[in-house]
């Protein structure tokens, strides 16, 4: 029996259009000049205004052909604006009737309130199962409800070096947008590089944590000065959160947030289920159970998308591949359907 099944040609065109309303959204935003910025070899746009007599640059993102397109309409997205925001009212009703997995309050609170800051405008990226919950929409399949689809963590990633370089903050400053929605910083042995964040005024307690990837041999605590918060770097995870999508959270009139690459998710949760096999059984399981289903799934709709996430993890070394074996060792019989993967 499969662990997924289709949804309904409707649900699909909904959300794609849900997402495209919500991208419309945050480039109508635009206050001044939309400018490009030269980085690394990358081409970026800001919007440039000036602010109390001082020019202020605000990132927007990497340039591409579609925001390059959707920026030459700007006009009509900012007058749009108030029938876009009805119009995903009224989508969002339909997509709930469907059935599908959608945020509980709590944690619609957060994303959305991290959005406004511009978290994910900034280099954020949702990981973890809340990520992963929102892929039933974006690679539409339904997901049947089980433990790997629950979650009470509210789990964000971001690259340092990326967070130097873009030059802007969140505003209003993260720590502050934390504190208002009831989260305080869990203080370790070293009190000024709080990377959790937690509210015990909920039920059960919520968590957020702040996460980067580790590029050196040890995995220690690293600032994002963007984010304004300190993360905790772990290994594997640049390959993870390269090249991320934007993706639509069912909140509200809707809430747009930034997640790993589905084959990408799908093959880090493969690499950290045997990493921690050991000493967290639960967690390894779950991690499993996730990449099995996203597998099944992507070798459906996004079989090539799928190969090249692990031909490009296999390529990192022996490490890597002995880690991806070792998880898919304890799944034969998913193991024999991947025809393009070679031990």
């Amino acid at each position: 029996m499969s662990d997924f099944s289709s949804l309904s040609t409707s649900a699909q065109s909904l959300y794609i259009d849900l997402r495209s309303s919500l991208e419309d959204d945050e480039a109508s935003n635009l206050i001044g000049n939309l400018i490009e910025v030269e980085i690394r070899g990358r081409v970026y746009l800001y919007d440039q205004f000036r602010l109390g007599g001082k020019e202020v640059k605000r990132y927007i993102g990497p340039k591409t052909e579609e925001s390059t397109s959707r920026f030459e309409n700007i006009n009509a997205l900012k007058e749009m604006r108030k029938h876009r925001r009805e119009e995903r009212s009224r989508t969002l009703k339909k997509l709930r009737a469907e059935g599908v997995l959608t945020p509980d309050m709590e944690t619609g609170k957060v994303l959305s309130g991290m959005a406004r800051s511009g978290v994910f405008r900034l280099g954020g990226v949702l990981v973890g199962t809340n990520a992963f919950r929102l892929y039933e929409l974006e690679l539409g399949a339904r997901f049947m409800a089980d433990d790997s689809v629950s979650t009470r963590d509210i789990d964000i990633a971001g690259f340092e070096r990326f967070s130097f370089v873009v030059e802007d903050k969140a505003d209003p400053e993260l720590n502050l947008t934390l504190k208002n929605l009831g989260y305080n910083a869990r203080l370790g042995l070293d009190q000024a590089q709080a990377w959790r964040w937690q509210n015990t005024s909920v039920a059960g307690s919520r968590e957020v944590e702040f996460l980067t990837p580790s590029f050196e041999e040890d995995e220690g605590v690293k600032f994002l000065p963007s984010l304004g918060v300190h993360a905790q770097s772990l290994h594997y995870m640049n390959f993870l959160i390269r090249d991320p999508l934007k993706v639509a959270a069912l909140y509200r009139d809707g809430v747009l947030v930034q997640v790993p690459r589905p084959e990408r998710y799908a093959v880090h949760k493969l690499i950290v289920a045997d990493r921690r096999s050991d000493r967290s059984p639960i967690k390894a399981r779950k991690d499993l159970r996730q990449a099995s289903l996203l597998i099944q799934i992507l070798m459906e709709v996004r079989p090539t998308d799928l190969q090249m996430a692990f031909e490009e993890a296999m390529a990192e070394g022996p490490a890597w591949k002995a880690r991806v074996k070792s998880s898919l060792d304890k799944m034969p019989s998913l193991k024999k359907e991947l025809l393009f993967y070679n031990e």
